[in-house]
């Protein structure tokens, strides 16, 4: 320790010292922010990459809710048949890649005859099950036949065949009205249960849409639905 004595220099060793605990202290302080901006960034870095990290899963998961509920909205809830968004956008399609190229299209309108009594006899749960039943029947004899299959309503079903003859198409049906004639369902006290069919078969156009063949099957559905009623 130097002891300077003296008004001046008294003065001088206390303003010295002063000066040097000024600038430990301001040095202290200084190191203290950088630690402090330091850990104040790393730790808004990471809550950053959190936040990222957390944006990223939930689009992801977005991204999975859009696509089960994109094939949801396209698929009948009960039968897992195509529904009518399904039916509008392929034959939408159908129409875009056949119109004016010479290439058939059949579309089959299916109703299930006399199927209000097994509603009012045995519940809405039994019809539902017949319902899927023959869902089931019509899903498989599309995929063996490459065509196209969709719940329409109620107990209405539409299938859709492409490139192939008229009366193929036909056999096809009749096939599908056979099969499911043959079944006896338990639910219903294995009682058989039957279908009215109505084809149609064309060549897409300009000139035509999906509603016309529609509008045709449905007519020619109808007929048959007749022919049975009159044999009784």
């Amino acid at each position: 320790m130097i002891e300077i004595y003296g008004g001046d220099a008294t003065y001088l060793t206390l303003n010295t010292s002063f000066f040097f605990l000024v600038v430990y202290l301001s040095a202290a302080l200084n190191a203290l922010l950088i630690t402090t901006s330091l850990y104040s960034t790393y730790n808004y870095q990471n809550k950053v990459y959190e936040v990222a990290e957390v944006q990223i899963k939930v689009s992801h998961e977005l991204l999975k809710m859009n696509d089960k509920l994109s094939s949801e909205t396209t698929l009948d809830y009960l039968t897992n048949l195509g529904n009518r968004k399904a039916l509008m956008t392929d034959t939408k399609n159908i129409w875009d890649e056949f119109s004016d190229e010479n290439r058939l299209v059949s579309v089959a309108m299916i109703d299930v005859d006399k199927f209000k009594p097994i509603n009012d006899t045995y519940g809405h749960e039994v019809g539902d099950v017949v319902l899927k039943r023959i869902a089931q029947i019509i899903s498989e004899i599309s995929i063996s036949f490459n065509g196209s299959a969709y719940r329409y309503g109620g107990e209405e079903f539409i299938m859709i065949f492409k490139d192939i003859e008229k009366q193929t198409a036909q056999e096809y049906m009749d096939n599908l009205s056979k099969h499911i004639s043959y079944i006896s369902f338990p639910e219903i006290e294995n009682k058989k249960v039957s279908v009215s069919i109505g084809i149609y078969t064309d060549y897409p156009t300009s000139l035509n849409n999906f509603q016309d063949f529609l509008s045709e099957a449905d007519r020619l559905m109808y007929i048959e639905k007749n022919k049975k009623k009159m044999k009784f």
